[in-house]
């Protein structure tokens, strides 16, 4: 018996496989809108939980969304499945039934998407509530209207607006959700290719048909959500809501004293960490150069925000760090985030420090030496002052790059300006006017660091002073 080609494999005549994958793929459709639907009613009352609901109410719908959403979809299916059955059997045993009662599959796999489904769905309509404008209920409420007919007439719609772009991140998911569903003996478009897979001998096409097929679903559904979303939408009066713009100035501003010490402490103990291994690499002694070439080249060479997750994260595993007596201030994040933070800049830092130490004429040195001063005094008053001059506008950059470095922190949970600004747009769904307040502060403080960059460039560089004026006097005498 020959094996079907390609063509064979898709074709829908007595030997392809086409009318099959069709039903194995209708049967995925059906699955990922049973799923979603069931999470879209749970997502509504758990968002209405979260919002409006007591004390219990909302730490139950916040214990909800915590769970399923950090339990993997696939334990979800199983536990639906195999659970669904064992309660089925033993339901069946008390009216007299024997045997082992399987749960329907579908059921067990729509039950479980829609409900992994349904703690996304919550978050994503908790935000459009929130993203709800006070003013229109205020102003439905001045018009008579019930409860009932303004969550008909205003939160309903606008919440779906506000929440369309959310729910087809949704959508997507469930949809790649329902191929697990196969596990479940279900036969989806993900089952139906593991049968052709398994019966011939071109695994590759079978799984490669099903990969279009799940590709052009989700095509086709991606447009259909965004007709309805051109169809929900309405013309904006404006991008910027000032008065929530200014609340969330303010909101930041509380942020903004967490920033600045973070860069400032970070800043002032790299530079003394750089002009340490500016030293080493200058000694001449080949361990402190190696060492700082390669303590350079790692640094560098590395992202910052995989440093930070190492030292926040990793270093914790090792018993030693937490038995010494740095731990009580390694297991802070805010300590964490400083030391990530200054040995990054101290590399960079470093070699800035370096160029400057470099530039300063050897002929000077030797003079001084011949003047009788010694190496301390040469350093503070002839290489430094000079080092600095030459290092002054490339440190800036890496004093403004420290500023903008500060925002991974909210990674590791602290709240400076950027972890403020995502736990407003996590609470208002004002992507815009959070993120544009948030920019314009860090613009506004690297602005002021770049003045004071150039102060002390000018303060430094006398040759970039403007001459004294001359008097009409002075220039008399001299004549």
């Amino acid at each position: 018996m020959t094996e079907p080609g390609f063509l064979d494999i898709i074709s829908f005549g007595p030997d392809g496989w086409g009318p099959a994958l069709a039903a194995g793929a209708w049967m995925t459709i059906l699955i990922a809108i049973a799923g979603f639907a069931i999470g879209g009613l749970i997502g509504t009352f758990g968002a209405w939980a979260k919002i409006s609901g007591g004390p219990v109410v909302r730490g139950c719908a916040e214990a909800y969304t915590t769970v399923l959403r950090g339990i993997p979809d696939l334990l979800v299916i199983y536990l639906f499945y195999f659970g669904g059955s064992a309660v089925v059997t033993a339901v069946g045993q008390l009216f007299g039934a024997e045997g082992f009662v399987s749960f329907p599959g579908f059921i067990a796999g729509a039950l479980a998407v829609g409900i992994t489904s349904g703690a996304q769905q919550t978050e994503v309509y908790r935000g459009a509530f929130r993203a709800v404008h006070p003013g229109e209920l205020e102003a439905a409420t001045a018009c008579g209207m019930g409860r009932l007919l303004k969550f008909r007439r205003i939160i309903a719609p606008l919440t779906l607006r506000y929440a369309l772009p959310g729910l087809g991140n949704v959508w997507q998911v469930v949809l790649k959700e329902s191929a697990l569903v196969s596990v479940t003996g279900v036969v989806e478009l993900l089952r139906q290719a593991q049968i052709g897979a398994g019966s011939t001998s071109r695994p590759f096409d079978f799984f490669f048909i099903a990969a279009m097929i799940y590709l052009a679903i989700s095509t086709v559904s991606g447009l259909v959500l965004q007709v309805t979303e051109r169809r929900f939408s309405r013309r904006q009066e404006g991008l910027m809501d000032i008065k929530f713009a200014l609340e969330t100035f303010w909101s930041l501003a509380a942020a903004l004293p967490l920033t600045l010490e973070l860069a400032a402490t970070s800043i002032a103990l790299g530079s003394v960490l750089a002009l340490g291994l500016a030293l080493s690499r200058l000694s001449g002694i080949l361990a402190l150069d190696l060492f700082a070439r390669t303590y350079v080249f790692l640094f560098r060479g590395t992202p910052l925000l995989v440093q930070i997750f190492l030292i926040y994260y990793g270093l914790s595993q090792f018993p030693a760090v937490r038995h010494s007596i740095f731990w009580p201030l390694l297991r802070e994040p805010y300590w964490c985030a400083v030391l990530a933070l200054m040995l990054n800049t101290a590399a960079y830092a470093s070699e800035i420090i370096r160029g400057g130490l470099l530039s300063v004429p050897h002929g000077q040195v030797e003079a001084a030496r011949a003047c009788g001063m010694g190496r301390v005094m040469i350093f503070r008053r002839i290489v430094m002052p000079q080092a600095l001059r030459q290092a002054l506008p490339g440190y800036g950059n890496e004093m403004i790059s420290m500023v903008k470095a500060t925002s991974l922190a909210s990674i590791i949970t602290l709240m400076e300006i950027t972890g403020v600004a995502a736990k407003l747009i996590s609470e208002s769904y004002r992507v815009i006017e959070v993120f544009v307040v948030a920019g314009l502060i860090y613009l506004a403080i690297n602005f002021v660091l770049t003045r004071l960059v150039a102060f002390a460039e000018h303060r430094f560089n006398p040759q970039l002073r403007a001459p004294l004026p001359i008097s009409a006097e002075l220039k008399g005498e001299a004549h």
